[in-house]
């Protein structure tokens, strides 16, 4: 969830995790097969997008935190 303050993330092996957007580092796409995102190295949980609308979702984050900061 995007705020004016920041992102609220989760992935099912932990709790939900707030990052301000000033705290934020890096925000990016890894792996071989299946790109998956992470967050100054929190791994999102995006199974439900596929690899062209994880793209996007990251861009729209980036685009965000540029804004914000």
């Amino acid at each position: 969830m995007l705020t004016t303050k920041g992102i609220y993330v989760h992935n099912p092996f932990s709790s939900p995790k707030f990052f301000n957007y000033e705290e934020i580092e890096n925000v990016e796409l890894k792996g071989t097969f299946g790109k998956e995102l992470y967050i100054n190295d929190y791994e999102v949980q995006t199974t439900l997008l596929n690899g062209e609308a994880k793209n996007i979702f990251c861009s729209i984050i980036n685009k965000v935190i540029r804004d914000f900061q």
